[in-house]
């Protein structure tokens, strides 16, 4: 017969059952076969197929895993030549997931944000595309730039129109600046070096890098990387 001194405390059995079940909730598929999965296709905004996009797919359930397990369950993939891609669940924990992806930094819009059951065979399509905001992020899916005056000018810069050639690609865009977070600036950019210059109220407007170094000049180049954080090209401008 045991000790009474050698019985396990009924807390700690029950602290382990709960562990148990809950590790046999998680991980309950990973001995049957998982048919869920999902699949879809990437298009650009003319709808041509966009290839070699990056796509994740990511377990949402018990906080993504992270409260009891450290851990992030996902997967990862490419689309293909005619922007597809298709990624099995097998041998992932039963639950929720959600999709995402992105391309030269920029993320993709989805058709369909809602996260899917693992059981399912989901379908979740994107388009890449730049837009200068979304419901998630006042500043869109891309790059940034903000502007100021130099410090003693109180100008107001509402109306300002920057104009940005792109040094990769020669594309041209021309934005109206708006009040954000950052100030005046103008969202929904793509990553690269540019060509910078601005107008208001029908006249040119000097133009400089923000560090306040150097003379206004009719045009400046700046650049931002995918990998910058935050996603923001700054510059000073003189009326």
């Amino acid at each position: 017969m045991l000790s009474s001194s050698l019985k396990a405390p009924a807390g700690l059995l029950i602290g382990a059952a709960v562990l148990v079940a809950a590790l046999v909730m998680l991980f309950g598929g990973a001995s049957e076969a998982q048919t869920g999965g999902v699949r879809g296709r990437v298009v650009d905004d003319a709808g041509r197929p966009v290839a070699g996009a990056q796509i994740g797919v990511y377990y949402r359930s018990f906080e993504g895993g992270q409260r009891l397990y450290g851990g992030s369950y996902n997967r990862q993939t490419r689309t293909g030549a005619d922007g597809r891609y298709s990624v099995s669940l097998q041998g992932m924990p039963r639950g929720e997931y959600v999709v995402s992806g992105s391309l030269d930094g920029i993320d993709l819009l989805p058709d369909n944000p809602a996260t899917f059951a693992s059981t399912m065979a989901a379908v979740r399509n994107f388009t890449h595309r730049l837009v200068e905001s979304t419901d998630d992020n006042d500043y869109g899916n891309g790059a940034t730039l903000a502007v100021d005056t130099a410090i003693g000018d109180y100008t107001d810069l509402a109306g300002l129109e920057l104009t940005l050639r792109s040094r990769e690609s020669g594309r041209v865009f021309t934005k109206t600046v708006r009040r954000t977070g950052e100030g005046y600036a103008v969202t929904g950019l793509p990553f690269g070096a540019f060509d910078v210059s601005g107008r208001m109220g029908g006249r040119s407007v000097g133009i400089r890098p923000y560090d306040g170094e150097g003379a206004f000049g009719p045009s400046v180049v700046l650049s931002i990387r995918p990998s910058a954080v935050p996603a923001v090209m700054r510059a000073q401008i003189k009326p």
